[in-house]
């Protein structure tokens, strides 16, 4: 008679024990996605900047002088850098936020409990790891040194291009082909905007007057 007792009592617990599985396991499943902060390095060229990064008009991080890490929350919004350096021009940055594919993983273990903690934390996001803001000198030295100057920064372009196109080509699921080739032809078109805009700057970039 007892053990028929104590065998009705377990099977009435079970529903209980279940259901706290579960909590405990939704209560995890946030943390997987890596926190809803990250480190950036903020780096400029010439060195030994100051560089703020804020969002609508509020600074967040400061890293003075460069090249230094700052700590952010992760967040869907994208995020202004602006830069100073005594003899340059300020110059501005962007830091991209991006969905992070392992949200994915946290739907299939947490369901949608999980992946709403996750996005409503920011930690479904992330920045890039680093970012490079060229300054441009007030004044070049000579047309050598400001055609130099304004090669690199092309080059660093093509190369940042290339790299983000060839994360698409890898990520792109084969399921949607129009998506991805969308993706590529705005990077494309961003890449050509922004070396038009580096030839008017070189363009009306100033060549100090030989003395």
């Amino acid at each position: 008679m007892i053990f028929l007792l104590e065998l009705m009592m377990f099977r009435k617990s079970l529903p209980l024990l279940a259901a706290s599985g579960v909590l405990i396991a939704l209560s995890g499943c946030a943390t997987i996605v890596e926190g809803t902060s990250q480190s950036v390095l903020v780096k400029t060229e010439p060195a030994e900047a100051k560089c703020e990064v804020s969002k609508n008009g509020s600074v967040l991080a400061v890293a003075n002088p460069t090249p230094a890490s700052v700590v952010l929350s992760k967040s869907k919004d994208d995020l202004q850098v602006n830069c100073q350096k005594t003899g340059y021009r300020n110059a501005d940055g962007k830091l991209t936020s991006s969905f992070q594919a392992m949200t994915l993983g946290n739907i299939l273990l947490g369901g949608v409990v999980g992946a709403v903690i996750d996005q409503g934390s920011g930690a479904a996001n992330q920045y890039e790891p680093e970012i490079l803001v060229f300054l441009n000198p007030e004044k070049f030295n000579s047309e050598q040194q400001r055609d130099e100057f304004y090669l690199r920064r092309s080059m660093f372009i093509r190369e940042e291009t290339k790299k983000k196109l060839d994360k698409i080509k890898a990520e792109c699921p084969s399921s949607t082909p129009d998506n991805c080739q969308s993706k590529i032809d705005e990077m494309n078109k961003a890449t050509d905007e922004r070396l038009n805009q580096l030839e008017v700057e070189k363009a009306s970039a100033t060549i100090a007057a030989v003395s």
